[in-house]
């Protein structure tokens, strides 16, 4: 599991978060992704009741998901000073296997990563696509 300091709890970060502009969905799952000032990698993983109604089936989805990370976190390929928020929007999830949901995921987060540096480039500095 990731430790409980690289996981976001404040509302008021997830708020912040929920505000950003750097965003991506697909058939699986929603990524946010904001700016902090702590230097250091905060995730937030939702799995709602609507998606699993048994606790063991949510909780299965969010130590996936985690796990995912710390295995970065051990690498030291983590990025600082990120809140990441993954909110699970299908069933189908749990059907995945580990290395296509880790696939499925770190790709996303590298593209919305990447857009996220991109946006915070002054407009005269911007990448053309």
């Amino acid at each position: 599991m990731l430790p409980k300091k690289n996981r976001l709890v404040k509302e008021i970060d997830i708020q912040k978060a929920f505000r950003t502009k750097s965003q991506m969905h697909d058939n699986y799952f929603g990524l946010r992704l904001s700016k902090n000032n702590l230097n250091k990698f905060m995730l937030l993983v939702i799995v709602g009741k609507k998606i699993y109604k048994k606790a063991n089936k949510r909780n299965l989805i969010r130590r996936r998901v985690h796990s995912i990370f710390e295995g970065l976190k051990a690498k030291n390929q983590l990025p600082l000073s990120i809140n990441l928020i993954i909110q699970i929007k299908s069933k189908e999830v749990i059907n995945l296997d580990y290395n296509d949901l880790k696939n499925n995921i770190l790709t996303k987060t590298s593209k919305l990563y990447q857009k996220s540096l991109q946006e915070s480039l002054p407009s005269r500095h911007k990448m053309p696509k």
